[in-house]
């Protein structure tokens, strides 16, 4: 009886068998394709993430470097002035030469 079944439908189990193998073909493409896609994207996603980090870090560094700079120039700054005020005036005027000039360079900045 199996004998004469499959005779009887020999063709139509070859055409399902070959279209059930041609589809698990073309889902494992599929499936890889879409996987190749997601690393690319990923890959992609990593670089941009690290350029961020680097940009990140960069502007931190200046940042540091400029408040550094700008304390460093108003500890001097203020040394100066302290310097200036302390110093004995003999005269007549509130501000010597020197206090005069520490005076106008603090007002063009």
């Amino acid at each position: 009886m199996p004998l004469i079944f499959f005779n009887k439908y020999k063709h139509l189990i070859l055409f399902l068998t070959a279209l059930l193998l041609s589809i698990a073909i073309y889902h494992t493409g599929y499936k890889n394709g879409a996987n190749a896609e997601k690393a690319k994207a990923e890959q992609e996603n990593a670089k941009a993430q690290q350029k961020a980090q680097k940009q990140a870090f960069n502007a931190s560094e200046k940042y540091q470097n400029t408040k550094t700079q700008l304390e460093q120039e108003r500890k001097q700054h203020n040394a100066q002035i302290e310097k200036i005020i302390y110093r004995d005036v003999y005269h007549n005027n509130c501000l010597d030469a020197d206090g005069l000039q520490q005076l106008n360079n603090a007002i063009t900045q």
